[in-house]
């Protein structure tokens, strides 16, 4: 695989915006690491193209740095200057202008976006150009293409990049396993890169190789993610690191932190806009309060097992590192592959909503805390369904005893429960006699994998 599996489709689509000649400023968004720079390499191949990359800093280095990337021989300090060298090599011959993590212009250099908006209206048509903003922050590019008082509204056609889709990352792991399979995506996503790169058969060897020695380039991925694309890295390293460690209300989250709630909120929001953090939907009843939770694998993986754990205290045998952890990252995984579930209900199934519950549950011994993995309200057309997924990413088969206790709880909440349980190690005799009498679902791994359709619920 040369990383670009499963682009296709999105190069088609930005083919099809350039052979529309009324189109000539195209806005590429999408969260970092999703091949958004590939993309545009691979459409413009054969191009005349002018390309330049933005990066992070005060105005006067925003533009040092772009200018120092333009084949002119004069220098410039301003926006204007700048956009004057681009408009004399787009005289000379039209040019495909791309202009990568764009953001940091937008939002460095005060008045950029009228400057850009002038550039589309006058030299682009003048010269025949064409012009590709392009962005990992999705919140800044989806401003220029659809709020009005932008200055580059309506001059911009907006084409969202998403990470690519669990099939598709299977294609880079033909060696591995299922379960490893479904592994390597709990942790890399959709990112086309660490894929490309992780040639393994199997999931443990992956680790070993990427995570557990000294010089491996992936150790400080995550980490390298929080500190570059997001400002005051340190203070949000704190709040991830509190996350990791259990801290998931506000209030616990300020609280080990060291910040007040308001601040801690802030940074929280923006840790959900580019998608490292994110909530659980309270349904049936649960806390209406939000529940954070790290939902980047990458991010979960690092600060929830390698932050606070220096190799230098590990022994020196590579495998044996792994098997001081394996418990820790199989637990690890097993709380990954509820979100793993959540994609995949919401792939096969219409969702009118999708989230969580939480709440008490009265036992023999008392009042304890206890929850339910993923509910959802699902309309198939025919009916209309409460759905409560129990989800088990262990070795073995799941058991009777996980469908009893699925059906005790959600019981309690509803009178009419619809029942699934999601095994990637298979399921017991008897529990599959069991869910028969009751119209359970029952999903294993040839339906998370695609190989067989998923069941209905009616």
């Amino acid at each position: 695989m040369d990383g670009f599996v499963g682009r296709s489709s999105d190069l088609g689509r930005l083919r099809a915006m350039f052979d529309n000649h009324d189109i000539n400023a195209i806005a590429v968004y999408g969260i970092r690491r999703v091949g958004k720079t590939e993309l545009i390499k691979r459409f413009t191949e054969g191009m005349d193209v002018l390309y330049i990359q933005f990066d992070r800093g005060p105005e006067a280095m925003v533009i040092k740095g772009a200018m120092g990337q333009l084949p002119v021989d004069h220098d410039g300090s301003t926006m204007l200057d700048m956009i004057e060298s681009i408009t004399e090599l787009c005289r000379e011959a039209p040019k495909v202008v791309v202009m990568d993590e764009v953001q940091y212009l937008l939002e460095s250099v005060n008045g950029s976006d009228t400057v850009l908006q002038r550039f589309i209206d006058n030299v682009l048509r003048e010269t025949g150009s064409r012009l590709i903003l392009c962005g990992s922050k999705v919140s800044v590019l989806k401003d220029a293409v659809y709020k009005e008082r932008n200055p580059l509204y309506g001059r911009l056609v907006g084409m969202e990049v998403e990470p690519m889709t669990f099939s598709d990352t299977c294609l880079f792991h033909t060696q591995m396993s299922d379960r490893g399979l479904m592994r390597m995506y709990m942790l890399f996503g959709g990112m086309p890169w660490p894929h490309r790169v992780s040639k393994s058969n199997s999931f443990r060897e992956v680790v070993t190789t990427w995570y557990l020695d000294n010089s491996s380039p992936f150790r400080e991925l995550a980490a390298g993610r929080i500190r570059n694309e997001l400002e005051h890295g340190d203070l949000n390293e704190v709040i991830i690191r509190a996350v990791a460690c259990g801290a998931h209300s506000l209030k616990d989250i300020a609280l080990a932190s060291g910040l007040s709630e308001p601040l801690c909120k802030t940074y929280l929001s923006r840790l959900m806009d580019v998608g490292i953090l994110g909530t659980y939907a309270p349904m049936f009843g649960a806390p209406k309060r939000k529940v954070y939770r790290i939902v980047d694998g990458q991010v979960d993986f690092w600060y929830s097992l390698f932050d606070r754990r220096p190799l230098a205290g590990m022994p020196d045998d590579i495998g044996k590192r792994y098997t001081l952890l394996e418990k820790r990252i199989d637990t690890l995984m097993g709380h990954r592959f509820e979100l793993f579930c959540s994609e995949w209900i919401s792939r096969n199934y219409m969702c009118q909503q999708i989230g969580r519950w939480w709440g008490r549950e009265e036992t023999e011994d008392g009042s304890t805390d206890t929850d339910i993995d993923i509910t959802a309200t699902v309309d198939t057309g025919r009916s209309r369904h409460s759905l409560f997924v129990e989800c088990k990413f262990r070795n073995g088969p799941a058991r009777s005893a996980d469908l009893r206790a699925l059906q005790r709880r959600a019981g309690r909440l509803t009178p009419t429960p619809k029942l699934m349980i999601i095994s990637a190690g298979g399921f017991e005799q008897d529990l599959a006699d069991e869910a028969e009498a009751v119209g359970a679902v029952l999903v294993g791994a040839d339906e998370l994998m695609g190989r067989v359709p998923a069941p209905s619920l009616d």
